[in-house]
C-alpha cells in the first residue's frame, strides 16, 4: 500500500492502482500529474480511459470490478443522464486478453 504522504497531498498519481481508485471514489478533485487536476466530468472521462487502461496492464481483476463501480457512482453524481460504462464488453476483454480498447 501507498503509505508515505505526497507534499500538499497531490501526488495521487504515484499512488499504486488500488489506492488511485480510493482516492478517485472519495476526493473532489485527483491529480493526474504534478499540479494538475481533474474533477466532475473530466474526473469520470478519466476514470473510464486512464484507470481502467491500468487495470487491463496490471491484469488486476479486482481493481477493475472497483472502477466499474466507482465510475457508476462517479456518473450518478457527475452526469446521471450520461453513458455508462460497458461493463460486461470490458470483463469479456479482460477475460480475453485483448485491450481495454481497440486504439489500445
Amino acid at each position: 500500500m501507498w503509505n508515505i504522504p505526497p507534499p500538499n497531498g497531490r501526488a495521487h498519481y504515484l499512488a499504486d492502482l488500488e489506492s488511485k481508485i480510493e482516492i478517485a471514489r472519495t476526493s473532489y478533485r485527483f491529480y493526474i500529474a504534478e499540479n494538475v487536476f481533474v474533477f466532475e466530468k473530466s474526473k469520470l472521462d478519466w476514470v473510464e480511459r486512464e484507470l481502467v487502461k491500468e487495470a487491463f496492464l496490471e491484469r488486476n481483476f479486482t481493481a477493475l470490478q472497483k472502477i466499474i463501480e466507482l465510475h457508476a457512482q462517479l456518473r450518478r453524481q457527475v452526469s446521471p443522464q450520461g453513458q455508462d460504462l460497458d461493463a460486461l464488453s470490458l470483463l469479456i476483454r479482460f477475460d480475453l486478453e485483448l485491450p481495454a480498447r481497440d486504439e489500445d
